[in-house]
């Protein structure tokens, strides 16, 4: 399976590349794309280019899905940290992926990493054949997996805020209309099927920091979003929604900075913005501005309940 999804990635890679990414520069720069390791003045190079091609943003989310799903395939082997380690030491600190061309010429990161994914996906591969067959008639322990961190949780939300209406979205932002965002979070896309246009209403009357003036579904390194902004004189506000993935949660963890009707909050500033969510049942509720932290907090507080009573309906 991993193969194929290696294989799957690779054509969709080409595909986007035959179509505009024809240098190998350019096609580093999708790769870092992809893996959230541009930096903002990259990131705005490919959104231009999306925003000038379209037709291209369907190209890369299945991109995006296909190596979310790759990467997920990795995670989910149980591979001792101790040969993970002496794997990673044995290709950097060996001659077998030499760091230089004769010549004098640098191999690119990229490369190397490559080398290593390949490595340790050969190394799953090898264990994967080894490990004896479950007898599902018999008993066995679950290991129950450390949940991730609040930080790495709220992560989740600031990322969409940075890569849809910092980034793709500058200046003053041109109204969709109602009728637009209705339609928009009503649309089905992928993990988002559901129908959810009932937020709208709910995050006009309650957040009177901004104006709401685009809703839609978007994507972003390999996950789905139900995606809201609003336009202050203080910069962009964005509420943002997300199903929940392995190991994020939100409920009962330390540190909670505000409770609203038995729903805890928590906040952090994050690469330069306030971000605060809460846990909804299978989703993730986030709001993240460039605003106060009292002013970030109030408009989480507000929607909080509301918010989560329409998605129990979902």
């Amino acid at each position: 399976m991993l193969e194929n999804l290696e294989l799957e990635c690779r054509s969709r890679e080409g595909e986007v590349n035959r179509n505009g990414y024809d240098s190998e520069a350019m096609n580093e720069l999708i790769h870092k794309y992809l893996s959230g390791e541009t930096t903002p003045e990259e990131s705005r190079e490919v959104e231009t280019w999306l925003s000038e091609h379209p037709e291209e943003e369907v190209k890369l989310q299945e991109m995006e899905g296909v190596r979310s799903a790759l990467r997920r395939s990795v995670e989910n082997q149980p591979i001792p940290s101790e040969l993970r380690e002496a794997v990673l030491k044995k290709t950097i600190g060996s001659n077998l992926i030499p760091l230089e061309k004769s010549g004098g010429r640098a191999f690119r990161p990229s490369y190397l990493y490559g080398a290593v994914a390949v490595v340790l996906l050969l190394v799953i591969g090898w264990f994967a054949l080894q490990s004896p067959k479950v007898d599902p008639s018999v008993d066995t322990p679950v290991i129950a997996q450390e949940l991730k961190s609040v930080t790495e949780v709220l992560r989740v939300g600031v990322n969409d805020h940075l890569r849809c209406a910092v980034t793709f979205y500058k200046g003053d932002i041109k109204e969709y209309g109602i009728e637009k965002m209705k339609a928009k979070l009503a649309q089905k896309k992928e993990t988002l099927e559901e129908d959810f246009s009932a937020l709208i209403p709910i995050v006009q009357q309650q957040v009177d920091e901004g104006k709401l003036v685009v809703a839609h579904k978007c994507s972003f390194g390999g996950r789905n979003y139900v995606h809201m902004i609003l336009q202050s004189e203080k910069g962009k506000i964005s509420v943002v929604i997300t199903r929940k993935q392995d190991r994020e949660s939100l409920s009962d963890r330390e540190g909670a900075v505000a409770t609203v009707e038995g729903i805890p909050i928590y906040q952090a500033n994050l690469e330069g913005y306030k971000v605060a969510g809460f846990d909804a049942d299978r989703f993730l509720v986030y709001v993240a501005s460039d605003l106060p932290d009292e002013a970030n907090l109030a408009m989480i507080s507000a929607i909080a309940m509301p918010v989560k009573n329409v998605l129990k309906t979902i």
